[in-house]
């Protein structure tokens, strides 16, 4: 027989080898007791049917009525075990015989672990297993492998050898739910650009498959993670909402606050009616699919405070359904307008924070409490779902330590970060899915470190609804370790004055001071010299790019992927240095620099005109066109499309005059690089901040 990509040199065999570290002894007498060793489960596969995968569908996906269409999955025993581990082979099965394994699955690590002996346990439990996490394997960790069919195809198995990486995924609908997805490479510089780190994501989802757990494995699986859980894991869902919405946050037992720290809002973005646009890859996807049913109506932050959300709901086996939509509202986060820090008492340096973002009208608060300032940087931004000690959305295979946390204290003692919707006026836990919330993302504003940036977002991750930047002081930011305060004055114990006083107080002095000044119309050009560099290398230059005080934004800022330069003798670099976003479907983001202030002070400078601007492809994607989005003062918006020539070389792109006096230019990178952005300032007004602000 011919095995394609890694796999075993013979079927894996489902008894336990006589020399094998013991693993655990409930669920190695669990499959002993089966039939043949052996657990065979039914599996739902829509194929093509399946119009919402996160990605675009590898081109044999579902075509043919049996071939990599998985019925049945079989688990049985690794022939080695570990200790404290309950190691399984998984194998996928489809109608043509074709076989799709997953080696040395540690079902502990799909399992969620329940810490908390309190009344918050049933809080903690319902925010992990009704949420989405999941590991990974990989084909060069030989992790997984095809054992093909003797109906095997050519296609098919060329389709198999493409295959690089499946996840396997806690579905969140319901307790041991899971979902299978295989992913296949899809450009010919796959493979030496996967040895590179940061490397963005390529590839098209071959399978997606759905399964549940057998109801008693799955029950000792939870026992076994969770000695002290008191709570039977097929308890209905309602059910324990209930009970759980009955419990008051015990927040003094999740941490002790050591000091409080001096902060100011400086910008709510329903105030300042900041542009809203999708953070990440996933928000991208599920606009693209029009999961948010009334996403043309939201322009600004604003926007989406003011009109209930229409969103797909996710349901039945993990489809989902834009014809049976939730609809939230979310007009009470216009009372959220107060954000308070604290630091949190633990060994070691003062890194671990808590911050309240409530109000004094608002009904709800939310709380973000040991979250650790040590692990945020300018490359990365921390997404978190609410919980206590949630689990990361996806981890990789063999680094999720058995009975390890979110998050380890420099003590050495487990830390667990938490962040939970309270009602004010009792403290009880309130549902965050009922009110239509799944996650925030928390980072710094820019490489200088001068701001947080907070995003809430919606249920099934869709939209983000309300943001805020929050500025720290000076002498707070030296006793963390922090350089560059936000702050000018040098006395730190001085702040400015309350939001409103300051936009008030501000725009009067602006109009005054520059009231009657002309136009400009100047014109500049962003050719990116300054990231030179004569070698091969791909540089990485953070999300944030400021030249000619304009500012560049890679919507990456979210997902890890900042923007990029080649160098001089690295291919494909086309002549003179360009900028780079590989995400393909990252997003770029071109406006007046610290635009958002000027925004604020309902001035007019911010407004320029895009001229033109050069675009290569940075791989050979199949993508052939690319789409540009101007945005107006009025928040409404203008585009031109442009077709993309084959190959690499750099193609002008000439705007019309609908891209005159926009405030922002946004558009899908498509793996492209771009030079010699040609913009006009055309402000109406011209305002020289001071550093930048």
């Amino acid at each position: 027989m011919v095995f394609v990509g890694c796999s075993f040199n013979s079927k894996p065999k489902s008894t336990l080898d006589k020399n094998a570290l013991p693993g655990i002894p409930a669920i190695t007498e669990f499959f002993r007791a089966l039939p043949q060793g052996q657990l065979d489960l039914s599996v739902d596969s829509p194929g093509s049917n399946y119009l919402k995968d996160p990605a675009e569908k590898d081109a044999l996906q579902g075509m043919a009525p049996n071939s990599l269409r998985f019925f049945k999955l079989s688990i049985f025993l690794s022939p080695v075990q570990e200790i404290g581990k309950a190691l399984v082979e998984m194998a996928f099965v489809d109608q043509d015989g074709n076989r799709f394994l997953i080696h040395g699955v540690d079902l502990l690590d799909l399992v969620p672990a329940v810490g908390q002996k309190n009344g918050l346990q049933k809080v903690e439990y319902l925010l992990k297993e009704f949420e989405r996490f999941g590991i990974l394997y990989y084909k060069k960790e030989r992790a997984i492998s095809w054992e093909p069919g003797m109906k095997l195809s050519l296609a098919g198995s060329e389709a198999m050898d493409r295959t690089y990486q499946a996840g396997i995924f806690n579905n969140c609908l319901e307790a041991g739910k899971w979902e299978l997805v295989i992913n296949t490479k899809y450009f010919e510089k796959f493979d030496s650009t996967q040895a590179k780190p940061s490397q963005y994501q390529r590839y098209r989802v071959l399978a997606h498959s759905w399964f549940t757990l057998d109801q008693g494995l799955y029950r000792l699986l939870m026992k076994t993670r969770n000695p002290t859980l008191a709570i039977d894991p097929y308890t209905p869902y309602d059910s324990l909402v209930k009970q759980a919405e009955t419990e008051v946050i015990p927040f003094a037992a999740l941490g002790r606050i050591k000091r409080s720290v001096e902060t100011q809002v400086l910008e709510l973005g329903h105030r300042s009616k900041r542009e809203l646009f999708e953070l990440d890859e996933e928000e991208m996807y599920k606009d693209w699919f029009d999961l948010v049913l009334n996403r043309d109506q939201f322009h600004t932050y604003s926007d989406v405070l003011e009109t209930p959300v229409r969103l797909a709901k996710f349901t039945e086996k993990g489809f989902y359904r834009p014809e049976d939509a939730q609809t939230f509202d979310y007009g009470w986060m216009k009372k959220l307008d107060r954000i308070d820090m604290d630091i949190m008492e633990a060994a070691g340096p003062d890194r671990f924070a808590r911050i309240k973002i409530w109000g004094e009208q608002s009904p709800y608060m939310i709380v973000l409490g040991s979250f650790d300032l040590g692990r945020l940087n300018p490359d990365k931004t921390i997404a978190m779902q609410f919980g206590v000690n949630p689990f990361p959305k996806l981890r990789l295979q063999r680094k999720t330590p058995f009975g390890t946390g979110y998050n380890l204290g420099p003590d050495g003692k487990e830390i667990q970060p938490y962040l939970l919707l309270v009602e004010r006026s009792t403290g009880r836990w309130v549902n965050n899915q009922k009110l239509g919330l799944e996650q925030t993302f928390i980072g710094w504003q820019s490489v200088d470190k001068k701001a947080l940036l907070i995003h809430l977002v919606t249920y099934e991750r869709m939209l983000p609804v309300w943001m805020a930047r929050l500025g720290i002081g000076e002498s707070e930011r030296k006793r963390g370790g922090i350089a560059n305060a936000f702050f000018q004055s040098s006395d730190s114990s001085s702040y400015p004055e309350p939001l409103p006083t300051i936009v008030r107080k501000e725009r009067e002095a602006y109009r005054a001071k520059f009231a009657g000044m002309p136009a400009t119309t100047d014109t500049v050009v962003l050719d990116f010299e300054s990231l030179s560099h004569d070698d091969a290398k791909l540089e990485a230059h953070g999300f944030f790019y400021e030249e000619k005080g304009f500012t560049l934004l890679s919507g990456g800022f979210l997902t890890g992927q900042p923007f990029r330069s080649i160098g001089k003798k690295g291919y494909p670099f086309t002549g003179s240095t360009a900028l780079i976003n590989g995400e393909r479907m990252g997003i770029n983001y071109l406006m007046k620099r610290d635009e958002f202030v000027k925004e604020l002070l309902d001035l007019d400078d911010n407004l320029f005109g895009l001229i033109s601007l050069d675009l290569a492809r940075f791989d050979n994607s199949a993508i052939d066109s690319i789409t540009f989005v101007g945005v107006k003062r009025d928040s409404s918006t203008v585009s031109q499309a442009f077709k993309l020539d084959p190959g690499y070389a750099k193609k002008t792109l000439t705007f019309n005059s609908k891209f005159q006096e926009v405030a922002t230019v946004r558009w899908v990178s498509r793996s492209t690089q771009i030079d010699n952005i040609k913009i006009r300032k055309g402000a109406k007004r011209r305002l020289d901040f001071a550093d930048g602000k």
